[in-house]
Parts: C-alpha cells; sequence; structure tokens
C-alpha cells in the first residue's frame, strides 16, 4: 500500500514523497498518543490520578529515584508496564511515572504510604509484591530487586 502512495508522485516530484513520507509519520506518532491514551484508561491510571495525581505545575517531591522499573497495574484491566516506570521513594510515600515516551495519558502519581498496603503473593514460582492502593480497587504487583526498594521505602 504504501509503494502504491509513492507511486502517485511524479517521478521527479520529490516534494510529494517527502509530503507522504511525513504524512505516514504523523499518523504513527497519533496513533502512538492515542494508543497511550486508552492503555491509562483501560488499566486504570487515569481512577489513580483522580486522587494520587500531582497538582498541576507540581513536581515530583524529592527523593531516591528508581529508574526503568516493571510492575503490573491491575484493577479495571490488568496492564504490565514493563521497564518503563519511573519510582521515587521519599518519607511520605510512592511517586510512579512512566518514561518520557510512555508518558502520554499517563501524568505522576505520588502515593502515600499511609494508603499502600503491602502484601507477599506468588504467581506459579515467581514472588510479587502487592501493592494495594487504599480503597480504590487498584493494586501495583512489582517483582525482583523493585520489591526491596519499596519495603524499605514504606518501614522508613
Amino acid at each position: 500500500m504504501i509503494p502504491q502512495l509513492f507511486s502517485t508522485c511524479g517521478a521527479a516530484d520529490e516534494l510529494c514523497k517527502i509530503g507522504i513520507g511525513f504524512g505516514i509519520f504523523g499518523a504513527l506518532i497519533a496513533f502512538w498518543f492515542i494508543m497511550m491514551f486508552i492503555v491509562a484508561q483501560m488499566s486504570g491510571w487515569r481512577v489513580l490520578l483522580e486522587k494520587y495525581g500531582l497538582p498541576e505545575g507540581g513536581s515530583m517531591p524529592e527523593g531516591t529515584k528508581y529508574k526503568w522499573r516493571s510492575a503490573a497495574l491491575w484493577g479495571r484491566f490488568p496492564t504490565n508496564y514493563n521497564s518503563c516506570l519511573n519510582f521515587t521513594s521519599t518519607s511520605e510515600g510512592l511517586g510512579i511515572a512512566p518514561v518520557w515516551f510512555f508518558s502520554a495519558g499517563h501524568p505522576p502519581l505520588f502515593i502515600p504510604w499511609g494508603d499502600i498496603t503491602l502484601e507477599d503473593k506468588k504467581f506459579v514460582f515467581v514472588k510479587r509484591l502487592k501493592m494495594k492502593i487504599a480503597d480504590t480497587g487498584y493494586s501495583f504487583y512489582v517483582w525482583g530487586k523493585n520489591m526491596e526498594f519499596i519495603r524499605s521505602g514504606k518501614r522508613a
């Protein structure tokens, strides 16, 4: 299909080919943004945002940062955020924000430690840590080395 689009341009009409190329690229970018907003809506991120979103123009509190980490958000529709979340652990709570490439529709969350209940779970042969978020009906599941910094942050 794409070669047929380019064949509509004359042989010497390079601007036509460049325009079609930019159009295709723009459509892919728009598709990506739309998909990220759909994922945010289906996963429940937008629901958590209502209660735990940072104030307009607010920034994540200073704390220990853990970048490019994984977690799964379970609630409306289980969603894995594999190696695309940044966590910020402070004495007051846990900040969760996707890396810039996945941030469309996913503003940062800051969840106070008092609203997080930790529970060890085992899925088949993998230990996971369930972070139940207050009375929202949503939970984040983390595994591997992520479990330890969340446990130590909650104890602090």
